[in-house]
């Protein structure tokens, strides 16, 4: 990662928008950051920390300190930092949370990354992930490394095992040996598992063994259920319960058998004497039945002579029937005046109806006819007014795509300027680098000759002629001066000068074409300009050209809608025109029924009046007045006989079931009274107490003998899975044999050892690499006083170890911790820990790219032999194509670092930057 532009509004002390280049700084090399205290220096590494992670570069500083108290209300606060990753550039902006006097609310933190390929990632939390994902390092794992920020280098250097665990990890992408050392500590702790559910499930099964009541093998059995019992015995015992089960069931099962004989006879005996006393039973009965049925044949014979005696007035209920049936003809007539009254009315309703309607569909379609030769007046006008509108909008259109054009020509010349003035700039650059390469060509030419014409004094003589001027006297003669001059070093001069002067003239070309298409395009713009707008400079084209395009735009739109509408009623008005006919047709049809309407109601009128006299005549003729009474007389006589009949037909057939039911209980009560033997019914009660005590002993004997049965399969079952279980358990436990010292070494927990982890010892490799980086420079910088040492014992065994540091003295030999180093000391170590680890990234393959280091400070705890070495140090790093930078207040810092970015405070105005690229 490498910052190419810094943009900050409104954060820490600078009020306004700052925009810092650090372009011109180079990619490589070290640049300065200085100024007063508090002019806001390390806030520029806090803008790039919180462009990138949304936090300072130091933990002091939250996110909602970071507006500034010098700008106005109006001034948003915000970052914007553009980057390059690779070989790509990337943009990210960012604004804090941070509160506005004119508001109540806070204003809400947000943050953009766009991308090279044009896409823009939103939302605070997926922009901190895709620059997490980005530079393989989060915000505190890029101040260890990236960002020494002020007071916290020391962090670098006393980071503990866990610590550097989680920077190596994304650094050196050592997560797949993290990820396989939980494997095998998760397959150790499923095997584990699964091997004392086994042991437990065989304890389980062990208890499941049982043996018969007062058994000699109960005590063995306990030893073997408390574990004490092997497990070779244990099956041994369970063969013997099954044996002694055996035998047992063997036995009781022939007594069961002999008692269900003795059990046989008894209640065979039994359902004979049962048998007596069912028909004793069945003789009462019927005795109760013959009573009852006697009863009921004496009722049903009283019922049928009563329907006999009603025979008679049947006879009556007939006569009239037949008189009624002769007259239901005359109803028939009766009913069908009435239809044809009815139907008569129904049609004078239909047509009167009818009538009404068609008078109401005249009306509305007059009212709808004079409508329509209204609206055909009134639309008459519409195809000239639309011919009109067509022309104007006909011309609108082009005046705005002429303004169109004007606009897009207009933005074309706003890049040229722009890119125009990046090359002046350019060129600038390249021609002072021309003149002061002709200048120092020049001055070796200079030195040259002089030494040339002191070399030749040496040789004049007075009276001898000059070799170069003639003269015979020669009162100033040049003087002999020491130079290491020679002809190659002045003829690399002056290729050096020619090439830069090239540089120079080719960018001055470059720059005339550009400028004269620049102008070009500005004299063609000028004259459409004037043309279309009536402008004659740019300044008035850019404040003119946007709101005339927008009246233009409105005015083709209000004439759009015009034409609309116009088109919308000269198709109205040939719908008319088309219309008007048919509904003047459409009138005299309606007319014409109406007329025929009229016609049928009279007829139907003269219709119904005749058909109502018939119906009069005929009703005085009959004795009901309608069809429905005759009927409903008729219904009901014929009722009253069929029920008559069926009430005596019923009669008697009850009448002939009852004597028969009657003669069938007395012939069943006599046979049950020949089959009753009541001496064998007197042996019911002992049958039946024997019978009940053989049932019960045989229960017993069954629930006996089917506690030995379940107690045997129990057993045999038992010992079948205690069989399995142990092959099951024998194999298990083989596999912990080697898994657990596996899973114990991969994860640290080996009993007596440091907590050293596979993942761990990967990273140790890493890490003794980036101590023999950094030692190459802290022996330097310390006159090999120091020597950094990775720790081979923890302070603690039971903590992480094998990342921690110690330092040696080899002034006295001994070794110790870091956290013993003076403050300067410190520094030194960091700083040298730090760029041992800045090359290890570099070197690593497939590792984080950060081609920059910045360093906050500390440089002041130095004296000026370290200062030397650790400049010295900072220099051989940023020859790599890196670019470190360096807060700081020292002195010498501020005369040795020649690119410099100046930061000036003004008391009300907040600070603001500059560059300096040369002393």
């Amino acid at each position: 990662m490498r910052p190419i532009e810094l943009e900050i509004s409104a954060f820490g002390p600078y009020a306004d928008e700052t925009v810092i280049d650090f372009a011109p700084l180079g990619e490589a090399g070290i640049y300065l950051i200085t100024g007063d205290t508090g002019s806001g220096k390390t806030a520029i590494f806090d803008a790039i920390s919180f462009a990138l992670f949304g936090e300072a570069s130091g933990d002091a500083r939250s996110p909602a300190m970071l507006r500034s108290h010098y700008a106005q209300t109006e001034t948003e606060t915000w970052v914007r930092l553009i980057f390059a990753y690779g070989d790509q550039e990337y943009s990210i902006q960012r604004n804090p949370v941070y509160q506005k006097p004119n508001r109540k609310t806070p204003i809400p933190a947000n943050a953009e990354l766009y991308l090279p390929n044009g896409k823009v990632v939103t939302q605070i939390r997926e922009v901190n992930k895709a620059v997490e994902d980005l530079l393989g390092v989060d915000r505190r794992q890029f101040s260890q490394i990236a960002m020494i920020a002020q007071n916290d280098f020391q962090q670098v250097l006393f980071a503990d095992t866990k610590e550097r665990q989680e920077i190596f990890r994304k650094l050196f992408k050592t997560d797949h040996f993290k990820d396989l050392q939980q494997a095998i500590k998760e397959d150790y702790s499923t095997a584990n598992q699964k091997t004392q559910k086994l042991r437990d499930d065989l304890a389980r099964y062990i208890d499941n063994l049982t043996t018969p009541p007062a058994s000699s093998y109960q005590e063995v059995l306990a030893e073997a259920q408390a574990g004490r019992l092997a497990l070779a015995d244990t099956l041994e015992l369970a063969d013997n319960l099954a044996a002694a089960d055996e035998s047992i069931y063997k036995e009781q099962n022939q007594v069961k058998k002999n008692l269900q004989k003795e059990r046989d006879t008894t209640a065979s005996q039994k359902e004979k004497s049962q048998a007596q006393e069912q028909i004793q039973k069945e003789i009462e009965k019927f005795k109760k039945s013959l009573e009852n049925e006697e009863n009921t044949f004496s009722a049903a014979e009283k019922v049928k002579n009563e329907l006999t005696d009603k025979e008679k007035e049947r006879e009556v209920w007939e006569r009239a029937l037949h008189r009624l049936v002769l007259d239901l003809v005359k109803y028939e007539d009766l009913d069908k005046f009435d239809q044809d009254a009815e139907k008569i009315k129904e049609d004078l309703g239909r047509l009167r109806k009818q009538e009404k309607g068609e008078k109401t569909q005249v009306t509305s379609l007059r009212s709808e006819i004079e409508d329509l030769e209204k609206e055909e007046a009134t639309l008459a006008e519409s195809f000239i007014k639309l011919s009109e509108v067509e022309k104007k909008l006909s011309a609108g259109k082009r005046h705005m795509a002429t303004l169109e054009k004007l606009q897009g020509e207009l933005d074309n010349l706003k890049k040229l300027k722009k890119a125009i003035s990046r090359k002046q700039e350019t060129y600038q650059t390249l021609k002072k680098q021309a003149d002061v390469s002709q200048d120092e060509y020049l001055n070796l030419q200079t030195i040259l000759l002089d030494e040339q014409a002191g070399i030749l004094a040496q040789t004049l003589e007075e009276g001898q002629a000059c070799p170069v001027c003639g003269s015979l006297k020669h009162p100033h003669p040049a003087t002999l001066k020491e130079a290491d001059i020679s002809q190659g070093k002045i003829d690399s001069a002056k290729k050096k000068a020619d090439k830069d002067r090239r540089a120079a003239s080719d960018a001055s070309k470059g720059l005339a074409g550009e400028l004269g298409k620049s102008q070009a395009q500005e004299n063609q713009l000028l004259e459409r300009a004037e043309e279309a707008l009536h402008t004659i400079d740019l300044p008035g084209l850019e404040e003119t050209l946007p709101g005339a395009l927008k009246e233009q735009e409105q005015e083709v739109k209000e004439l759009t809608e015009a034409e609309k509408l116009l088109q919308n009623q000269l198709a109205r008005d040939k719908e008319v025109k088309k219309l008007l006919p048919e509904k003047r047709q459409e009138e005299d049809r309606l007319k014409q029924q109406l007329q025929e309407i009229n016609r049928e109601i009279s007829v139907k009128e003269t219709q119904h009046i005749n058909v109502l006299e018939q119906h009069e005549n005929l009703a005085k003729s009959l004795e009901f007045t309608s069809q429905k009474e005759a009927l409903e007389e008729q219904e009901k006589l014929d009722k009253q006989i069929t029920e008559q009949k069926e009430a005596l037909a019923q009669a008697q057939k009850n009448y002939q079931a009852k004597r028969d039911k009657v003669q069938q209980v007395e012939r069943d009560l006599k046979h049950q009274q020949e089959l009753f033997q009541p001496k064998l019914l007197a042996q019911l009660k002992e049958l039946t107490e024997k019978l009940a005590g053989q049932n019960q002993t045989l229960a017993d004997l069954d629930l006996e003998l089917q506690a030995i049965y379940s107690r045997l399969e129990s057993n045999q079952r038992t010992k079948n899975q205690i069989q399995a279980k142990q092959a099951e358990i024998e194999a298990s436990e083989e596999k912990l044999r080697w898994l657990k010292p596996l899973s114990d070494t991969a994860n640290g927990t080996l009993a007596g050892k440091e907590k050293i982890m596979l993942e761990t010892y990967i990273q140790m490799a890493y890490f003794d690499r980036i101590i023999n980086r950094a030692n190459r420079r802290l022996m330097v910088m310390t006159n090999g006083h120091y020597e950094l040492v990775r720790r081979d014992e923890a302070d603690n065994i039971q903590r992480k170890s094998g990342l921690e540091l110690n330092v040696i003295d080899h002034y006295n030999g001994s070794q110790r911790s870091v956290k013993t180093l003076s403050g300067g000391e410190t520094f030194q170590a960091s700083l040298a820990l730090a760029l041992g680890l800045s090359d290890e990234i570099q070197a690593s393959a497939g590792g984080v790219q950060l081609d920059v280091l910045f360093v906050d400070e500390g440089f002041g705890s130095l004296d000026q032999h370290a200062l030397d070495q650790a400049l010295q140090a900072l220099d051989q790093l940023a020859q790599g194509n890196r670019l470190v930078g360096i807060i700081s207040h020292v002195t010498e810092l501020k005369e040795r670092i020649d690119r410099q970015i100046i930061v000036e405070k003004t008391p009300a105005t907040g600070s603001r930057v500059r560059l300096k690229l040369e002393v």
